[in-house]
Parts: structure tokens; sequence; C-alpha cells
């Protein structure tokens, strides 16, 4: 019996043991589901449910369960403002630590209260942003910290805890990412994905492969994707992504997947694009067919348009103005889009349209375009006027029929007529007449835009505007005052019965001067111009008509006649009537006329000569200050060779460098002119000059004694000149100046630089060649070359920089045209050089600047030896630098430099001593606090 009694107690301990196991693991399980069922109701807003969840784990679940469930409450509180309530539960749900050293009041845990913090609310708060920044100090000793909290916070504590490690190339935060990643929490998993493009490749490429594989949303696949994208050895993997989001039913997965598909040109991108141009939604068929076009950079215009022939309106609207990048000249298209976003309303991207594109490649669809703009809407109407100017300057002439709506558009978009007017021919007088009397308001805008600003000889146009304004003073000097040469019969006849009528209107209004003025320009004027002026009581007016005969005059005075009145006449004379051949005349009179440089006269006949003979050689004489007989006129005669220099032509240059000698205050001018006349065919006669002026004395190029000096060498700008023809024949003239010792510096970088330029085979035998020169011009020359920073070319870069360093002024720019390896090892060499004394302050400031980019304390020494360098700023640098390090190895050579000569430096040298100081006090309290953690 009492066998019996201890098997049945057995057999019900055994069955209790095993009744209790199990409550414990669906315990555990319950635990669990309520701690992601309390996650999901505070991401969806729900903090009570949140909370109730949470409370429940802490009534019924085991201990570990329990307290964490406390420590999620306590966030949550803290994260809804309730400070006192998240207290009063931490309080309840664990003690407080105590001291070790036996007191027994609590021990402040700075570290987990700041990430406490982070837990309590978004990063925009001022608590979390403070948190933030002290751990961030804290910079990788806080890492394992912030990994252990992870999986105990809530959504705002995790994204400000991925702040904070989301940046750092550590295999321990990858790992903890992981760990949580894999439990495809949504919450996670959006936190995680939303900061991939931030991180370091280290981390966010496995993650993204991990996200790859989960069963997350789209957005977070699309994240992985982008990331994936930039991996060469992921791509298999991309290319699975890829294609399962663009066969996915959801238009949200298929739009995800275009942009970061956009612009690669891989061959299964190509056949994902092809599906995708034929897919059922309007938006993904609209951005597939653009990724496809902006693959295929050959495709033709016709080709294009048949591919967007069943584009929606809308998404043509949003689209095509990507297009203006690459495809400026696809007007045709542009027209379809332009279109679609004028049906669509949305006028603020026609700006754009009409700004982005080159109308001018076909104005006819542009004309049309332009006239299918909206009326109401202001915003376009300087971008209409601009594409309106546009088409005339490159030459496109309205079409008759389209004269009255692009009147209209005209006046919609501006007051300015200028733009409308220059659309018309030459010869559309006609036109013009017949919108002028079709408009009388417009009438003021289209005259001053066609006679005054576009200068049209439409005289007809002027004539019957003057007779319509009733000879009223405002407007009609401005009419009088065109050039009404070339008029015609009908267009003098309705003149002089203006003239007729208001003569005397003409002499009370003082206009009368412009219409005895236009009598005189005109080759054949009828006497009715200008005889009621003198009925009218003009004396002026007699003494015009009297000397009426100005080509008699010219004729005798080309004859060779010299007297003085005649000359002076002449110069009155010439500006109106004067033709090229008057040159000679022209010229005689401005060596012997005494003329004022800013009188009328003077400025009138400077222009007629800058618009009669441009450029003429023959004016060049001036310059010599033998054939100035007048001195009165010298200033005159110095700008009239100026403008002329301005104006000279390339085809000319053998005339021109013969008179070089006299045009040296002029050297500037000259060679800003031939500048950008430069061809190749002007390589011989370039050549022919360069081997000349190598054998001149270079004497007369610093020797001057004018205020205008031209202080840069002929030779210089002949070498510039010759590299621009890229002659091989140029290449050997440079060479040839090259050998020759005696060329001054600026001469000798000049010859290096065309050599570098036209040299195309063997480049790197000729920079090497250019390297090993002692000359410091040339050497800087093969130091600007694009391709110097070749590992062939590595070693005798730095040859040339140490054997020069004591006469280059700085090598910043060959640091930026160097590879990081090559870079650094170059500043060690130059801060490392016995000769470092003597090396240029430049050289040994960019030497410091690469090594302090590198941030490592490896470079103390080199730092300290630039210490010894004579030039103050060079060593302030070096002490700066060292600071930097917060190595003890530092500490030496800066005790040496609160010794230096100059005061700054040692207040400097103090400074980073303090730095250093400061740095290893922190370290060591911080080592001594987290020693035992």
């Amino acid at each position: 019996m009492t066998t019996t009694r201890i098997v049945v107690a057995a057999l019900a301990a055994l069955s209790c043991s095993a009744i209790s196991a199990q409550a414990e693991a669906e315990a555990a399980t319950s635990a669990v589901e309520r701690f992601a069922a309390a996650r999901l109701a505070e991401s969806e807003g729900r903090p009570e449910a949140a909370a109730s969840e949470l409370r429940a784990v802490m009534a019924h679940g085991r201990e570990p369960q329990a307290k964490r469930a406390s420590q999620l409450l306590t966030a949550l509180l803290a994260r809804q403002g309730r400070a006192n309530a998240a207290a009063t539960n931490t309080a309840a749900a664990r003690p407080a630590p105590q001291d070790p050293s036996g007191g027994g009041s609590p021990r402040p845990d700075p570290i987990q209260r700041l990430i406490l913090t982070l837990d309590s609310g978004a990063s925009s708060s001022p608590e979390v942003k403070s948190a933030v920044a002290q751990l961030r100090e804290l910079d990788a000793l806080v890492v394992p910290d912030l990994i252990a909290a992870l999986p105990t916070l809530g959504p705002f504590g995790l994204n400000n805890v991925l702040v904070l490690l989301s940046r750092r190339s550590d295999p321990r935060v990858a790992d903890a990412l992981g760990q949580l990643l894999a439990k495809a929490d949504p919450a996670v998993v959006s936190a995680i994905h939303k900061r991939l493009e931030g991180m370091p490749r280290s981390l966010a490429v496995p993650l993204a492969r991990q996200l790859a594989t989960l069963d997350v949303d789209v957005r977070a696949r699309a994240s992985a994707l982008e990331v994936l994208l930039g991996e060469e050895r992921e791509a298999s993997l991309a290319r699975r992504v890829a294609t399962e989001l663009a066969q996915d039913k959801s238009i949200a997965a298929r739009s995800a997947v275009l942009p970061l598909l956009d612009g690669k040109n891989q061959e299964w991108v190509r056949q994902i694009l092809d599906r995708l141009r034929r897919d059922e939604s309007p938006s993904v068929r609209a951005r597939a067919t653009f990724a496809w076009i902006g693959l295929h950079p050959d495709m033709t215009e016709d080709e294009a348009l048949s591919l967007l022939a069943d584009i929606d309106e809308r998404e043509l609207a949003r689209r095509v103005l990507w297009l203006s990048v690459k495809r400026p000249r696809w007007i045709r298209v542009a027209a379809i889009g332009a279109r679609a976003t004028i049906a669509i309303g949305n006028y603020r991207d026609l700006d754009d349209y009409l700004d982005d594109f080159e109308w001018v490649a076909q104005p006819a669809v542009a004309a049309e375009v332009l006239l299918a703009m909206p009326r109401n809407y202001d915003g376009l109407s300087s971008h209409i006027a601009v594409t309106i100017k546009l088409l005339a300057r490159a030459g496109w002439v309205l079409p008759a029929e389209m004269d009255r709506p692009f009147c209209d558009l005209s006046e919609r978009v501006s007051s300015n007529w200028n733009y409308f007017v220059q659309l018309l021919p030459d010869d559309g007088e006609e036109r013009a007449l017949a919108l002028w009397r079709e408009r009388p308001r417009a009438r003021a805008g289209l005259v001053e835009a066609a006679l005054l600003y576009e200068r049209r000889p439409w005289h007809r146009l002027a004539a019957e505007s003057l007779i319509a304004n009733g000879g009223q003073r405002n407007g009609v000097t401005n009419l009088l005052n065109i050039d009404w040469s070339g008029a015609s019969s009908e267009a003098l006849e309705l003149l002089a019965k203006f003239t007729e009528k208001h003569a005397a209107d003409a002499v009370r209004g003082n206009y009368s001067g412009a219409m005895w003025q236009l009598y005189s320009s005109l080759s054949s004027p009828p006497p009715a111009l200008i005889l009621p002026l003198i009925e009218a009581g003009d004396q002026r007016a007699w003494i015009e008509f009297v000397g009426r005969d100005p080509r008699g005059a010219l004729d005798w005075m080309r004859a060779g006649n010299s007297i003085e009145d005649g000359l002076e006449r002449c110069v009155d004379v010439l500006p109106r009537h004067g033709a090229a051949e008057d040159l000679p005349l022209a010229l005689r009179a401005l060596t012997t006329v005494s003329l004022e440089h800013n009188s009328r006269r003077a400025q009138q006949l400077r222009v007629w000569l800058t618009r009669t003979c441009p450029g003429d050689l023959r004016i060049l004489a001036l310059a010599d200050p033998a054939n100035r007989k007048e001195p009165d006129s010298a200033r005159v005669c110095d700008m009239v060779v100026r403008d002329a220099v301005s104006r000279v032509r390339m085809a000319d240059f053998g005339a021109i460098y013969a008179r070089f000698s006299i045009l040296s205050d002029y050297g500037e001018e000259l060679v800003r002119a031939l500048r950008g006349q430069i061809e190749p065919e002007h390589a011989g006669a370039l050549v022919r000059a360069i081997d000349t002026e190598r054998q001149r004395e270079l004497a007369r190029y610093t020797a001057v004694e004018h205020s205008h000096s031209y202080d840069r060498y002929l030779l210089a700008d002949l070498l510039e000149f010759v590299a621009m023809t890229g002659s091989p024949a140029g290449r050997s003239a440079a060479q040839r100046v090259l050998i020759q010792d005696d060329l001054p510096e600026s001469v000798a970088a000049a010859a290096a630089r065309a050599v570098v330029q036209l040299t195309v085979s063997d480049r790197l035998g000729t920079l090497k060649e250019l390297l090993g020169s002692d000359r410091v011009a040339v050497v800087n020359a093969a130091l600007a070359a694009e391709d110097i920073g070749g590992k062939e070319l590595q070693k005798h870069v730095t040859s040339a920089v140490l054997r020069l360093a004591d006469r280059l002024n700085g090598i910043a720019t060959l640091m930026r045209s160097l590879s990081p390896t090559p870079r650094v090892e170059l500043a060690q060499r130059v801060l490392d050089d016995a000769k470092l004394r003597q090396f240029s302050s430049g050289v040994v400031r960019s030497a410091i600047d690469v090594l302090a980019e590198q941030r490592s304390a490896t470079y103390v020494p080199f730092f300290a030896n630039a210490l010894v360098h004579p030039a103050r700023d060079v060593r302030r640098l070096a002490v700066i630098e060292l600071g930097n390090t917060f190595d003890k190895r530092a500490v030496p050579p800066l005790l040496e430099m609160l010794k230096d000569e100059d005061p700054g430096n040692r207040v400097k040298a103090k400074e980073c001593l303090d730095q250093i100081a400061s740095y290893l006090e922190e370290l060591e309290k911080w080592e001594k606090r987290f020693k035992d953690k």
C-alpha cells in the first residue's frame, strides 16, 4: 500500500512538472506575442493599447519578460510626455543600483539615461538632440551599449539610435542590425531601409542583401535594390530583385523599380524596360518608355515620336521636359509635351519648356507652340519674348500668314515690339504698314521698334508716321534722324508733304536741324525737302542748301588739295557721305586737323571709320607718333587705332606682324582680336613668326616708354596661338624655343605649354623630358598636364618637385591630380628631405595639407620636420597639425616651439599642448571608467 502511494505521488509530481514546463513555454510565447502587439499598437498611434499589452506581461510573465516589459512601458510613457508616470513605473519595477563603495546610495548610469532619453521622443526634441550629441562625443565607446539596447527600443529610440550607428563601418553594428532585421518587424524594416542610402557600403550592402531576401514592403526592397545596383558583386541579386519588382502585381512596385534602373545600360535592364514599356499602368508605361529612350542615344526624333504615340497626355506633360537635358533639339517631341502641359492646365512648367529646349532648331514648330500658349497666364511673357528673340537671331523669317497671330502674341507678352519686328524680313515694309494701319493703338511701339531699334529701312512707314503725328515735336526728331538713304521716291514725296505742312512748327520747335540734316544725308534729295524751311526763316537751312554738293567737295579734296578749311569740312562730311575709298582723306584730316577727343566731330569720324573701314591696315599707320602732325589730335588717333586693332583679321597676320614695332602699345587689344580667329591653316605663318621672333633681341619688349605699355612678350602669345592650331609644325617650333636659354620665363612657360598641348604620340617621353628641365616654368607646364598623375610618371614628378622645390610657388594643383597613395608619398618625401629649409613655403604647406587629410598620428615626425622651415606660416601650420594628431609624440616638438621667435607660433604651440593634454586626460578617465565593463 505504501509502495502504491509512492508511485502515485511520483507520477503526480512528474505530471505537474510537465504541466509547469508547458505553462512556462506558453507564457514565454505569450510574452513575445504581446511585445510584438505592443510595438504594432504604438506604431499605429494606439499608445494605451500598447501600454495594456506591456502591463499584462508585467503581471503574468516570468521575471525576465516582466523586467523587459517594465523597461518598454517606462520608455512608452516617457515618449508620451508622462514623465511622472514613467518615473513611478521605473521605481516600482526595479531597485535603484547601489554605490559599489557600500554607501547604499543610488549610482547613476549616464549612458543608460541618455539611451532612455533617445527612446523618449522624436529626434527634433531638444532633449533627444542633446542626448545624441553627448553620445556622439563618446564615439565608439558607446557602440556596445547602443547595440545592447536595440531590442528594447520603441520606434523613437530605434530611429534615434540608428542616427548614431548607421554611419559606422563596424562589423558589430552590421551583425546587430542584421539580427534585428531578421525578425522582419515592419517598424525595424522601415527604420533601417530609410537609412540605407546614408550608410557606409560595408554596412549598407549586407543589410540590403538581407532585405532583398525578406518578405518586406516595396519601399524596403527598392531601397535594397538601390544599394545593390552599386555593387558589381551583387549584380545577380540586384537583377533578381529588379525582375521581381518589375513583375510584381503592385503598380507601386513597378513604379519603384523604374527610377533605379534609369541610366543603367545592362542587357537585363533593357529587357525589363522593354517589358514595362507595354505595362497596363499609364505611369509605369510612360516612365519605362522615357527610360528606354535614355538608353538609346542614337535614337532619332521620329523613332521617339512613334514610341510616345500611346503615352498618356498627363504623363507626356510630366516627362517630356526631362529630355531637354540630352535631347534639347527634339523640338517636335517638345511640342507634344508642351501641348499636353497646356491641355492639363499645368502652366507653371511651360517656362521650362521654352527655356530648356533649343527651339531655333525647328522654328516653324516653335512658332506653332508659341501661338498655342495660354493667354491667361502672365508668367510666360518674358519666356515667350526671349524665345521669339532667339528665333529672330537664328535668322528665321515669319511667314506672312502668321503676321496677325504673332502681332497679337507680341501685344500680349510685351509692350516691346522689337521681338516681332525682328522676325519680319528686310523687305517686309508692306506687311508692317498693313499692321500699322490696322492697329492705331500699337503704332508708336511698332514704329519705334522697326525704325529706331531694329533700324529697318522702311521709309514709307516713317513718313506716314510723321504725317500721322501731326507735327508734334515728341517723336518727330527721332524719325527724322533715322537713315533715310535709299528712300524711295514715294517715301520722299510723303516726307516733302510733311515738311511743307510743318516747316513753321519745325523752326519754332527746334527740330528744323533734323530736317536739313536729313536733307543733307540724301544722295539726290528733292528741293521740296528744304525749301519750306528756308521760307520759314531758317538761315542754317540756306547754308546747307548752298553747300548742298558734298560729293563735289569730297572729289575736290580727294584730288589732293590741302586747304585747311577744306579738311575741316571733310571731317564734317565724311561721317555722312564718305565711303571706303575716302579713307586716305580721313587719315590726312586726322593727322593735320586739330580735334578734341571728346568733340562731336571726333566721335562722328571715329564711328564712321569703325563702320566703314573695320580693321583696315592703313589706319594702323596712325600708331606711329611720327605720322601725327597735329598734337591736339593725338588722343583721337590713339582711339581710332585702338578701334582698328580690335577688328584686325588673322588673314592679315603677315602685314600686322611687320608693323608690330609701332603697335606695342596696343598689344593686348591685338592679341585679343587675333585669339578668336586662330585656325589650323594659320600654323605656317605663326611658325615663321616664332622662328623670326626667336632670333630678335628682347629688349624692345621691356624698355617701354609709353604709359599704355605692352608688358607681355609677343613670342609667348605666338606660342599660345600656334598651340591652338594643333599643328605638328607648331610643336617643332615650340621645341626650338625651349632649347634657347636666354629667353624669359614667361616665354619658356608658353613654349612648354605648347609642346604639352601639341604632343599626341609619346606624351610619356615628352612629359618626362619636360619634368627633367631645370627651368621652373617648363616643369610647371608639365606638372599642369591633365595626365601627369599616371603611375609611369610618379618617379619623375617626385624628382622634379624635390629638385625645384625651392623655386616652385606651390604644388596644390599637382597634388589634386595625383591618386591618394602617390600624393601621400610625395608629401612624405618633401617633408623628409634634407633640403626642407630651402623649399618654398607653398610647396611645404601643400605637403603638410596632404598628410593632414590622412588624420593619422603616423605623420607626427613629418610635421615635426617642418618646424625648422624659416617661414613662420609654415611652422604655424605644422604646429596646428601636430596638435590635431592628439599623440604624445607630438609633445616634444611642440615644447620646442614654445621658444619660437614668432609670438603667434608660441601661442599656438601652447594651445596645441593644452589640446593634447585635455585629450589624454579625458582618454585616461574614460578608459578607467570602462575598464570593468
